[in-house]
């Protein structure tokens, strides 16, 4: 208890000395050198051997460990566990890839830990935070009165939507057993579990049809709208997707957004796989009418191949967003004067939180723009390339894909087709090479191809299809 009268230095004790940072520098820079140049031939999918038994091996003491055990064990317990979603050959649910750059940008801001929440803060990471979204803004086809936040991912982004919408049309606790959402089998399932969390568990949810291409029908919305108002329900909310997970389907925005202009229903969109996709011209078509969206969720780390942990939500009006976030206390009253800079914290259910905009500014201000619609446009021509090159190894496919996820399965002459996919899924797992994930619609069993890692070339996808060929045959099952 009397250390404030030592003459020790007590920072020193969480500090490195310069020979401690110097042996770290050079462990961290050998570690990111070899497992970038390691991608290529590794494997896609590692499974789980160590069962956590080294982390197990190191529980936290008083003293340190040594430095190379650490590594040894981060490496052991992480790096050569489960899926690898560096990997070129990383094909399931919908990978991003996590661009370098990425993670010098975080390092940057975490090591000089400026708070991003609120102006007063810090005006330049908030204006960096800003900047990064008002070009998200323009890329969709928001005007000036839009804002947004960046947020964890698509499931944070898609409540606070759904908040920002609940609050708008003023909806109380009595009104939610009326109130109408209208969406597709198709739509996320973080939807569904945001409603909940926004405390609507209660309302209805209509499940609108599709059509063979997944996308939601027009003409069956309207007229299940219709029905709703006529029997005294509360339309509230229509969910429109742009690049679902599952398929990779896109609504008919535009249609949608007439028939919720119509009906005066918040129109909120689900871009977090799609929307970045905006970025390519020849694709733009297939996103008219999001400029017309109430609210749009994308994922950065998706389609603009962030590391984990990157979501937005714009919203067409910013007063909107505020009005379901704003809050203030007595500890915040220097913030509250002189600052010409919409705050984070104010458009966010978060307060203190991480720098996110960082790695974003850092990574489109490193590469530019440019290479990321190239990189876009290539894995749909991937994509389009393995719906010709899969059939020709005996599989049967889904629809064409609208983006970069395909749909194949194979069929057999005899025997259930559902249990040789699932046989087949078990050893492309065993196998490790790549990594495929599958769904089931309507009851069949599809395996899906989602080829969106930005180390995914020509020469992994023809991998991919040559493990799978080989595979099926290995099963011997005709």
């Amino acid at each position: 208890m009397n250390s404030i009268h030592s003459t020790k230095d007590f920072s020193d004790l969480l500090s490195l000395q310069p020979e401690d940072r110097s042996q770290l520098i050079k462990k961290v820079t050998n570690y990111y050198i070899q497992f970038l140049d390691g991608l290529p031939e590794g494997k896609a999918y590692l499974g789980d051997e160590d069962a956590g038994k080294a982390l197990a091996s190191m529980p936290f003491q008083e003293n340190p460990y040594p430095i190379d055990q650490i590594f040894d064990v981060f490496h052991q317990s992480v790096t050569e566990n489960g899926i690898n979603p560096c990997s070129g050959k990383h094909f399931g649910y919908v990978p991003g890839g996590g661009i370098e750059t990425a993670a010098w940008g975080d390092f940057l801001g975490a090591l000089t830990n400026r708070y991003s929440g609120i102006n007063f803060a810090n005006p330049g990471a908030v204006r960096m935070e800003n900047q990064v979204i008002s070009w998200m803004c323009n890329l969709v086809g928001y005007d000036h009165r839009s804002h947004g936040s960046l947020l964890s991912g698509g499931s944070i982004a898609n409540l606070t939507g759904i908040i920002a919408a609940r609050d708008h049309k003023e909806l109380k606790a009595r009104d939610f057993e009326r109130a109408v959402i209208y969406l597709t089998d198709e739509t996320h399932h973080c939807v569904q579990k945001a409603l909940r969390l926004a405390g609507m568990g209660e309302a209805v949810i209509r499940y609108v049809p599709m059509d063979e291409q997944f996308s939601m029908r027009p003409e069956a919305l309207d007229a299940i709208i219709n029905e709703d108002l006529r029997i005294g329900l509360i339309p509230f909310l229509l969910i429109g997707s742009a690049g679902t997970t599952n398929t990779g389907a896109i609504d008919p925005l535009d249609n949608l957004a007439g028939i919720a202009a119509n009906h005066q229903i918040w129109f909120h969109v689900d871009a977090a796989y799609g929307g970045f996709f905006l970025l390519v011209e020849a694709l733009r078509s297939k996103f008219k009418g999001i400029e017309k969206a109430d609210s749009i969720v994308m994922d950065p780390h998706k389609s603009l191949f962030m590391p984990y942990g990157s979501g937005v939500i714009l919203v067409r009006n910013a007063e909107h967003l505020f009005k379901s976030n704003y809050y203030t206390a007595a500890y915040l009253q220097d913030d509250m004067e002189g600052q010409d800079e919409r705050s984070p914290a104010d458009y966010s259910p978060e307060l203190t939180r991480h720098f996110r905009g960082m790695r974003l500014w850092f990574s489109l201000s490193m590469f530019g723009i440019s290479p990321f619609r190239q990189v876009l446009a290539e894995k749909i021509d991937l994509s389009h390339y393995f719906y010709r090159e899969i059939q020709k190894a005996g599989f049967e496919v889904g629809p064409f894909p609208a983006l970069s996820i395909s749909l194949f399965r194979y069929v057999p002459k005899d025997g259930d087709a559902n249990e040789a996919n699932t046989k087949l899924l078990a050893l492309i797992h065993a196998d490790g090479h790549i990594f495929v994930s599958s769904t089931t619609i309507l009851g069949v069993l599809w395996i899906r191809m989602a080829i969106l890692v930005f180390r995914a070339h020509r020469k992994e996808v023809d991998f991919a299809i040559k493990t799978m060929e080989k595979l099926k045959n290995s099963m011997n099952i005709h």
